[in-house]
């Protein structure tokens, strides 16, 4: 016993299945509240995935039954969902968000099943995931950080996570590196966060009903009177006995008083007076959409890494499309639409387009980059941020394809002037289908990250000087520091079907402008 009880205590940094205790509304300048059991609201959502055609799991359904029974035990108003494909764990996630802002109570969100590591951040897998290499699992699958933003985004005082998902990578042959289980995450002050086995490492699919970690985990947590520091311990030791110290659970914690799933006897600590400095988590937490005072809607993009450029065999290619893998190790919120004349005559005052007879929720044009600049600049005073700018063209292109690797984000492209463009047609704007004229943002069909018009109706600007791609791997490039012209993407109402690609690139003057150019504004979480 006390040879297992040192190896548990020599671990460090932890790793896979973990348990994420987050309180929120913590201030240096209060005494911190002490959350226990009994009388608030409590949700939780549980989804389990073990119908893997690859590679099937036995436990996550039954460990995710068990977990659904005991939490409703608990008191907890529970929302399951059980062998989900990727559309319907990102509903239920939407929809236990929604639970949560509505009355700000506890909440938890339990999953088992598969679970991988991509560059750092962590994705839970749908039974209904198609991965053959790195970037693909940042499509398939859904980022671990979704369920923290909607926890954020709700405002509630208590937040439990716990992720089950520490078996093999299944799909490890397409990796072209492989680290084992999960990977670390830290959270702000006020948190616990418990690992089934040590970081990069993993734990076996149990034999039994439930996996190991979790069958102790349920045993625990109906013991009235534990605090959640006394479950995780109790939990520890008893895996660590029976793996024989080949699976010691871990926990980081810098919680400021006690919860109880169980009951404490109705005692309540009274506040502490401590000085809190918040740590910013190591994932980013983050809400998936945003609007701002002027009726702006964002998208948050998540990180990742796609190829930029274009295959040589692509209708249309030009020359300075040469192919190359990008990695944007930063999430960012994308405009859902390009800035709208109304928008600008909200900062500007002034009404600058062409097509001003096409009113309001038209794409604002005839503004130069540099006037993009000024109108920047206005908004981020008006809200009070400097988080507003245009994006780096590779920021752009990484939106434009939403995960997507053909010519148009709903695929390839047949027809590159202006005849009928099936694919173009149903996304945007051109001169096939225009009339000569702009129209109004977000009547065509967004692509699949929820972005309007990133192909035609208005050109759009982008951050960097224009330049030659690189010809080997790069990680958030911003362009030269300067040049004689600045991009800007996505084609134009007036513009052939292969100038609204993904691909093309485009640039003109910093101080040039047309009825074809516009822009959409990037947003910095």
């Amino acid at each position: 016993m006390e040879a297992v009880m040192k190896k548990i205590f020599s671990i460090v940094i932890p790793g896979l299945a973990v348990l994420f205790l987050f309180y929120s509304n913590i201030s240096a300048d209060r005494g911190i509240e002490r959350i226990v059991t009994g009388k608030e609201s409590r949700y939780a959502l549980i989804i389990g995935n073990g119908a893997y055609k690859t590679a099937p799991l036995k436990n996550p359904v039954n460990d995710s039954r068990d977990m659904e029974r005991t939490l409703k035990e608990l008191n907890f108003d529970v929302i399951y969902r059980e062998n989900a494909d990727q559309r319907t764990m990102k509903q239920a996630i939407s929809e236990f968000g929604e639970k949560l802002r509505q009355d700000r109570g506890t909440g938890l969100f339990y999953f088992a099943g598969h679970g991988i590591q991509v560059r750092g951040r962590n994705y839970l897998i749908p039974i209904d995931a198609k991965i053959e290499t790195e970037s693909d699992a940042e499509y398939e699958s859904v980022d671990a950080g979704r369920i923290l933003g909607k926890m954020e985004d709700a405002g509630n005082k208590l937040n439990i996570v716990i992720l089950d998902a520490c078996r093999n990578n299944p799909f490890a042959r397409g990796f072209r590196s492989n680290p084992s289980g999960l990977a670390a995450m830290r959270g702000p002050v006020g948190s616990i966060i418990v690992y089934a086995t040590a970081e990069n490492s993993v734990a076996a699919d149990g034999s039994e009903r439930n996996g190991l970690f979790t069958k102790y985990l349920l045993r625990h947590i109906k013991t009235p009177g534990l605090k959640i520091q006394d479950v995780v311990m109790n939990t520890r030791i008893d895996v660590a006995q029976e793996s024989g110290s080949k699976q010691i659970p871990y926990e980081y914690s810098s919680l400021m008083g006690n919860f109880y799933f169980a009951g404490n006897g109705g005692s309540v600590m009274p506040p502490a007076q401590v000085p809190v400095t918040p740590q910013p988590p190591v994932i980013p937490v983050t809400s998936d959409e945003l609007t701002n005072s002027l009726g702006m809607k964002f998208v948050y993009i998540e990180p990742g890494s796609f190829m930029m450029g274009s295959p040589e065999n692509e209708p249309g290619r030009d020359s300075d499309e040469t192919r190359h893998r990008v990695t944007l190790t930063k999430g960012f919120y994308m405009q859902t639409t390009e800035v709208t004349q109304g928008q600008w005559r909200a900062v500007m005052g002034s009404s600058p387009s062409y097509f001003k007879n096409c009113g309001d929720n038209c794409p604002v044009e005839t503004v130069s980059w540099e006037y993009v600049q000024e109108f920047i600049k206005k908004l981020n005073r008006k809200e009070g941020i400097d988080k507003y700018r245009l994006p780096t063209e590779a920021e752009w292109e990484y939106s434009a394809r939403a995960g997507n690797k053909t010519a148009f984000a709903n695929g390839q492209i047949t027809e590159k002037e202006c005849g009928k463009e099936p694919n173009l047609d149903k996304m945007g704007w051109y001169c096939g289908n225009a009339g000569s004229k702009t129209h109004p943002v977000g009547q065509k069909k967004p692509n699949d990250w929820g972005l309007y018009d990133m192909h035609g109706n208005v050109y759009e600007w982008c951050m960097d000087w224009k330049s030659d791609y690189p010809s080997g791997d790069v990680i958030d490039p911003a362009g030269p520091s300067e040049g004689s012209s600045r991009v800007y993407r996505g084609g134009a109402w007036s513009r052939y079907a292969q100038s609204c690609r993904s691909a093309n690139r485009s640039s003109n003057l910093p101080g040039k402008r047309n009825s074809r150019l516009g822009f959409r504004l990037l947003r910095q979480p």
